[in-house]
């Protein structure tokens, strides 16, 4: 493996564990709550999760830098 794979690996492992730790303190902050409620057409009880504060936009630019730098990787890999 060439030193540059191996850095735009080790750059999508960073920003991939910088992003875990957003959505785990997202978590604690604002919990999930589920909900029992009876489904009224059949009287079974359904468990609903509901989200308490939307997760904020821009982690999907972070998402995509994990993927930009993989894909970057995968593309020097094979040239």
């Amino acid at each position: 493996m060439t030193k540059s794979i191996a850095i735009k690996i080790d750059r999508a492992k960073k920003h991939l564990e910088d992003l875990q730790q957003k959505i785990h303190s997202h978590i604690v902050q604002y919990p999930l709550r589920v909900e029992k409620e009876e489904e009224p057409d059949t009287g079974d009880i359904v468990h609903k999760v509901r989200i308490t504060e939307p997760t904020p936009e821009h982690w999907s630019a972070d998402l995509g830098d994990v993927i930009h730098n993989l894909r970057s990787a995968l593309d020097h890999l094979a040239c």
